[in-house]
């Protein structure tokens, strides 16, 4: 039985990741292994739309939506599909090899059938500096949901699960894996100059170790850490038991779902200066503090003001601020984006 060119695609990209993750260890500082990467996420996706689209009569409109798309070789997946779609991009390519440009260059007329949701002002910047004509939206890819509201009861209910109940200090949470993007290490430096002890929450996974033992030693106060992906009942837990979170970013405007996660669930923010469009949106809220980004001082500093001047919650509005918006709403604006280029 003869293979549809969608399987063809979607093994081959498989072939590609585990040909990626077999040489990346071996290879860490070659761009072969994130290369093949890149090429096998590509193949996926197209192969992905391809079935995809194959399981519904070729009649009915399908409004097909990749959530996570590659961050690169846009056009190849989109030539090789042959199928318009929606692509959420959260972020850009960092070093893209001649190939991938070439094989890009020779794929462009595909995307006149692609609509990108972009997560941040500054990722549209990007693309369009890459993809003049494209067409763009710039859309926060965290949602809204009015049952993520957290009330004191259930606050106390967390405490007393993760044993921070008889703990008078304030909680501050690190939530989320430790990928490149975040900058922990500001985060340890800060540690050693804060003044006011205050109870730190450590949860997720990918954690640096080396750098997870030096906090330990740093911090002044209590700690206590959950190492492994949490659950989404146990992320809420975290996110009930704490009064602040804080996010440190690497420079850059990419999203970050951990600022718009706490907001939704009522959680004040500490955070970083990294995206100059959120920056100015959180700019004089009481229920946000910033410091400079890869700054330890900065954010040792607004440690101990948030410890002796708790910020408030913030209110119910807040995540519209923040561009938050409902599921209805999201699927909504797939249509008419789809629409635009079908």
């Amino acid at each position: 039985m003869a293979l549809s060119i969608g399987t063809l695609l979607l093994r081959s990209g498989w072939l590609l990741a585990s040909a990626y993750r077999l040489l990346q260890p071996r290879l860490p500082r070659r761009q072969l292994p994130y290369q093949l990467e890149l090429v096998g996420r590509c193949l996926t996706e197209a192969g992905s739309l391809r079935l995809g689209r194959a399981a519904f009569a070729p009649g009915i409109p399908v409004t097909a939506a990749v959530l996570t798309a590659n961050v690169t070789l846009h056009a190849c997946a989109a030539g090789l599909a042959r199928v318009p779609h929606v692509r959420y991009l959260h972020d850009l390519s960092r070093d893209e090899s001649r190939t991938i440009r070439s094989v890009e260059w020779l794929f462009a007329r595909a995307l006149r059938r692609t609509h990108f949701f972009c997560t941040t002002a500054a990722i549209e910047h990007g693309l369009r500096q890459r993809y003049p004509r494209v067409a763009t939206t710039v859309q926060t890819y965290a949602m809204y949901d009015a049952g993520a509201t957290l009330d004191e009861a259930e606050r106390e209910r967390a405490r007393a699960a993760l044993r921070l109940e008889s703990a008078p200090r304030p909680v501050a949470s690190l939530v989320g894996g430790w990928w490149q993007v975040k900058d922990v290490w500001t985060v340890v430096q800060a540690l050693s100059q804060v003044t006011h002890p205050f109870t730190l929450l450590v949860a997720g996974y990918r954690m640096d170790y080396s750098l997870l033992k030096k906090m330990q030693v740093d911090h002044r106060g209590e700690m206590k850490v959950i190492d492994r992906q949490l659950t989404a009942a146990e992320l809420r837990r975290v996110y009930a038991a704490s009064d602040l979170t804080i996010v440190s970013r690497a420079a850059g405007g990419k999203e970050s779902g951990v600022a718009l996660d706490a907001v939704m669930h009522g959680v004040p923010l500490v955070i970083s200066d990294h995206d100059d469009a959120m920056s100015r949106t959180l700019e004089g809220k009481a229920w946000a503090r910033l410091f400079r980004q890869a700054d330890p001082a900065s954010l040792a500093q607004t440690l101990d003001a948030a410890c002796t001047d708790p910020p408030p919650r913030p209110p119910v509005d807040a995540t519209a601020e923040l561009g938050m918006i409902d599921a209805a709403r999201m699927l909504q604006r797939f249509d008419r984006s789809l629409n635009g280029v079908r």
